[in-house]
C-alpha cells in the first residue's frame, strides 16, 4: 500500500475520491510525495519521537498548500483516532521550529485513513466518540 499511494495519481484520486466525492479538483501537478519520515523527529529541541506516516503528500489546492497524510490499516486499530493526531501535531511541530527558525509558512495538516480490513469498525474515531455528551452551547467550540 505504501508504494502505491506513492503514485502520485493514485494519491491524487484518493484525495479527489475521499475529499470531494469524485471530482476532479487536485490534478496529478497539484501532489508532491513527501518522505514519510520527515515528521517523525523534531532535532530542533532535541525530541526523537518514533512516528512514520505510512504515506504524506504536499498538496497545492486554490493557491494555498496543506500536507496530507494517507494512512492504511488492514486491521481494526481502536487507537487509529490517537495515532493520526500524533501525526499531525509531529507535523505542525516541525513546521514550527522551521517558521521560527525561517520564518516559513505553516501549511495546514490532515490525515485520511484508509481502512480495508474485513470487519466493520465499530471502534471510536474522535475524543468526541468516547466523551461524554457535550453541552450544547460548548459543543462548536470543542
Amino acid at each position: 500500500m505504501r508504494t502505491l499511494f506513492r503514485d502520485t495519481r493514485i494519491a491524487a484520486d484518493f484525495i479527489n475520491g475521499v475529499l470531494f466525492n469524485g471530482q476532479l479538483v487536485i490534478s496529478l501537478d497539484d501532489v508532491s510525495i513527501l518522505d514519510s519520515n520527515q515528521d517523525s523527529h523534531v532535532f530542533s529541541i532535541g525530541i526523537t519521537k518514533e512516528r512514520t506516516r505510512d504515506n504524506i503528500v504536499n498538496v497545492t489546492l486554490e493557491n494555498c498548500q496543506c500536507i496530507i497524510g494517507i494512512e492504511h490499516q488492514a486491521q481494526v486499530d481502536k487507537t487509529m483516532f490517537q495515532r493520526t493526531m500524533d501525526y499531525d501535531e509531529m507535523s505542525y511541530l516541525q513546521q514550527f521550529f522551521q517558521y521560527q527558525s525561517h520564518l516559513l509558512p505553516i501549511k495546514g495538516v490532515i490525515t485520511l485513513v484508509a481502512y480495508y480490513g474485513q470487519k466493520s469498525w465499530k471502534h471510536a474515531r474522535t475524543y468526541k466518540d468516547m466523551m461524554e455528551p457535550i453541552p450544547p452551547t460548548l459543543g462548536q467550540y470543542m
